[in-house]
């Protein structure tokens, strides 16, 4: 059958509106809408901060407003109160269900609480970026991955606890940092064990995505040296793959050979009793759960304040240790401030030893500063309390840290302490920097060093 040109002309235009239609409807099939509309996303740094924070302090003023550049380092305040076994039911209403719980394990555990400091915890480039990413950012549709982020909050009004928890495993830093970390912990039989290892970390923003590249470096319990290298990659994570978007080798100097690892998350991490997905409070897979989140903040005590001390890392662990059966209070420090709730459950059809976490993010920093983590039976099994620091870049702007954590395991008795001296802008790395082959040869001239 002949066809005129005008035929052909007509089934082009068909077959244009066609191809349209389908490239809509994938686009609609992967890419969920902005987080919240311009209106909303208008709040920012008017009725909010530019984190997406209430400003305001509480009507009982225990909570200050926001200030806006912290010194760092500044002197300690003298402690306000202390919270223990015989005026817990009086506190009881700001205390997370660990912190109950160590206050029931141990009569003699207590809190400190210090008055509470408000200050912005990120350079104004990064609100700028936040406030860019709460009209852009989204997660796709399909996989649930973060996409069109900018380095800064990347849903500074979340809609979902899912979204929160991004906050905190996407939450900005200076884009090169180096850590030196000591970690002690105290066993069931009073023994403690110490060590530490070095970390440099480079946080790279590239197409939408973002991606955390580091290498720890430290000594094993056998004496020898080892190298890990991780790339997270937000943008590549997927709802069914709870693995992907995460990389990881490891070089020992008794194999002299780089190796990819795998990655389970709650194998040991390198607190041994703890998970590795529990290393900064939470640094696994968002999709190995269904996440929920409460409407409001809550007032708690969390863990804050933590450049007060001039101690170094090392010297913290060794005094937090110091004690029989919990950490020496005087090198933990605590104020009152607001956080969101979030809570996690397994998937169905996941697994993992923690079956449901609970978790507190500050509301200044979306830095998570307390997580209670329960077994299968539902009970209450280990407790993580975060510690905030402020430290300064080689430009005089403080950033918020997660300097230090203590985690108990409250059903054999045992905690440990991690301690981090951390420096902004203190790794002259690039991301060429973080490939297996480039770790192999960095590891024969001591680069890591």
């Amino acid at each position: 059958m002949l066809t005129s040109a005008h035929d052909h002309k007509n089934i082009r235009s068909v077959l244009v509106g066609l191809m349209m239609i389908v490239a809509v409807n994938l686009m609609t099939n992967t890419v969920s809408r902005a987080a919240v509309p311009q209106s909303e996303a208008n709040q920012l740094n008017n009725s909010l901060t530019a984190m997406g924070a209430n400003p305001q302090g509480n009507a009982a003023g225990t909570i200050p407003a926001i200030g806006r550049q912290a010194p760092a380092n500044k002197p300690a305040d003298e402690v306000l109160y202390t919270v223990n076994s015989s005026n817990l039911a009086r506190h009881r209403d700001k205390l997370t269900p660990g912190q109950i719980a160590l206050v029931n394990a141990y009569p003699g555990f207590e809190i400190q609480v210090y008055p509470s400091t408000r200050h912005k915890c990120y350079p104004n480039a990064i609100e700028e970026n936040t406030r860019l990413n709460a009209v852009n950012a989204s997660l796709t549709r399909d996989t649930k991955a973060p996409t069109n982020v900018r380095r800064g909050i990347p849903f500074p009004i979340p809609q979902s606890g899912l979204e929160a928890i991004f906050n905190h495993l996407m939450r900005p830093q200076p884009r090169t940092i180096a850590v030196s970390t000591n970690v002690a912990a105290r066993t069931p039989m009073g023994k403690t064990e110490t060590g530490d290892f070095d970390l440099v970390r480079l946080q790279n923003v590239d197409g939408g995505a973002l991606s955390n590249l580091e290498i720890n470096s430290g000594a094993t319990s056998t004496g020898g040296q080892f190298r890990i290298l991780v790339r997270t990659h937000f943008g590549d994570m997927n709802l069914e793959e709870a693995t992907a978007g995460y990389l990881r080798w490891r070089w020992l100097d008794a194999t002299r050979r780089v190796r990819r690892l795998p990655f389970i998350f709650d194998n040991p991490g390198t607190t041994r009793f703890m998970t590795v997905d529990s290393e900064e409070m939470f640094n696994g897979s968002p999709h190995l759960y269904d996440w929920s989140m409460d409407d409001s903040t809550h007032e708690i005590l969390m863990g804050y304040g933590a450049e007060h001390n001039s101690m170094s890392a090392s010297e913290v662990a060794a005094r937090a240790t110091s004690g029989q059966d919990y950490p020496d209070p005087s090198s933990l420090y605590y104020e009152l401030h607001r956080a969101y709730r979030i809570e996690a459950t397994t998937r169905e059809g996941k697994r993992h030893a923690y079956r449901r976490r609970v978790m507190f993010l500050d509301e200044d920093s979306w830095i998570a500063v307390a997580a209670d983590l329960y077994d299968s039976r539902g009970e209450l099994w280990r407790t993580q309390q975060g510690f905030i620091g402020r430290h300064a870049d080689t430009s005089g702007h403080a950033w918020c840290f997660l300097t230090n954590d203590a985690s108990y395991d409250l059903q054999r008795g045992q905690y440990v302490i991690t301690t981090r001296d951390i420096t902004p802008d203190g790794a002259k790395i690039t991301e060429d920097d973080f490939t297996p082959s480039t770790l192999r040869e960095r590891i024969a001239r001591s680069f890591f060093k």
